[in-house]
């Protein structure tokens, strides 16, 4: 947060004198001569959050980002993603807010934790590789002060087979 404190500008001195040549219009068009100074004041932090909630949260191939639909929200805690054919795998990054820690990190095959047995992850960051056509769900935990909340991100890769022709111009005849 930004104030500017202003005086009117009297004849006091060699620095005043130069500060009549600057004039500041406010209010209802009032001339001012100004000089401004600008004072920071501290702007008090946010009392963090009581319930276990992610800070960010994006997907990456190499160093290309990957699209979540919705977009990452503090509020959401279901995520759709989908890979290009050409892209082999993909790592989660996420932060929790405050103090909360990431936990119970699986993988589903078939995006069902139903049906089979989800597979444990050991590091986060971890890149997970899918074949193409390949859909998994990927799901985990964030904790803080014994309360979880869960989030899942459904992953699919594409075949290749999607693409369409958009324009065509042909030449010649």
């Amino acid at each position: 947060m930004l104030f500017f404190c202003f005086h009117q500008a009297q004849n006091e001195g060699s620095w005043s004198q130069r500060s009549q040549r600057s004039q500041l219009w406010v209010g209802n068009m009032v001339p001012w001569r100004v000089a401004a100074l600008a004072v920071l004041v501290p702007v008090w932090p946010v009392a963090e959050s009581t319930e276990p909630e992610l800070d960010v949260m994006y997907l990456r191939y190499k160093q290309q980002p990957i699209d979540t639909t919705p977009v990452f929200n503090r509020k959401y805690v279901e995520y759709n993603a989908t890979l290009d054919f050409k892209m082999r795998f993909f790592a989660v990054q996420a932060t929790p807010l405050g103090e909360g820690i990431i936990t119970n990190i699986f993988l589903c095959p078939d995006a069902d934790c139903h049906q089979e047995t989800p597979r444990a992850i050991a590091d986060f960051s971890r890149k997970v590789s899918l074949e193409p056509g390949e859909k998994t769900l990927y799901k985990f935990d964030v904790e803080l002060h014994g309360r979880a909340r869960t989030y899942s991100i459904t992953i699919l890769r594409l075949t290749g087979k999607e693409t369409d022709l958009r324009h065509l111009v042909v030449q010649g005849g």
